[in-house]
């Protein structure tokens, strides 16, 4: 069946791109205890070209988490790496629900909190890539400069990941580090624990969400990484002109 690409390229071009990705750099905000990404000049006399070397962990700058991050057991079917992920898995319909600014307390939201925020703006679906903007990507710096993006942010209580997981959601996606808040909810780190087990993704490190609408697309493509746990991607959306 012939298929008319320029209809499509039609369509893609009445869209705005808006970069959600965080850049890699040099002494940028990572977790704790994962590995620290550097960047190295690669210079060889021989060579005329540029080239660089990179240090980087798979769960650094603006990735995202496959459910092999979290879920062990290697009989479950929704265990996947990286490399057996769907990537169309990251792209389609995202609603945006914008919370705070919270101080750094490690807040979490409720799943009142998400039923409130439907009554006023739209009703998630099922399937729907679902991404919080807790404003905390305006914290982001370089080591040297300031610590405060690292600092008890806010992420999902509980039952804020009972009522996604219910709402049958494909992704869910943060500004902050982690989807959970900093102390995991009381060390309960429901988003990891029990969404990624149930093959729900998790975008963790999104940025300039405050320009986006409460509806749009969303598109994250991972690279495809054997046996990774998560990994770098770039996250877009598309917005209409």
């Amino acid at each position: 069946m012939s298929v008319d690409i320029s209809q499509f390229l039609d369509l893609f071009n009445k869209f705005d791109v808006v970069d959600l990705t965080q850049t890699l750099e040099n002494n940028m905000p990572t977790f704790p205890n994962h590995t620290k990404y550097f960047f190295n000049h690669w210079i060889s006399p021989a060579d005329p070209a540029y080239l660089n070397a990179m240090l980087i962990g798979d769960h650094t700058g603006t990735h995202f988490d496959t459910s092999a991050h979290f879920l062990h057991d290697e009989s479950d079917p929704l265990r996947k790496f990286c490399h057996e992920t769907d990537p169309a898995a990251m792209i389609g319909r995202a609603v945006k629900l914008t919370f705070g600014p919270f101080p750094s307390d490690n807040s979490t939201i409720s799943a009142q909190d998400i039923m409130a925020w439907e009554d006023k703006n739209v009703v998630l679906r099922e399937d729907d890539i679902v991404i919080f903007n807790y404003q905390w990507a305006d914290k982001w710096a370089l080591a040297g400069e300031s610590n405060a993006f690292m600092e008890a942010w806010p992420g999902l209580s509980e039952s804020a990941v009972d009522y996604l997981i219910d709402k049958k959601i494909r992704v869910a996606g943060t500004d902050c580090a982690s989807i959970d808040s900093a102390d995991g909810d009381g060390w309960k780190f429901p988003g990891h624990l029990n969404m990624l087990c149930k093959g729900i993704l998790v975008i963790e490190n999104l940025a300039n969400l405050n320009s986006l609408p409460v509806e749009f697309v969303f598109i994250g493509l991972p690279l495809k990484i054997k046996d990774a746990g998560g990994s770098p991607i770039r996250a877009l959306a598309l917005l209409p002109k």
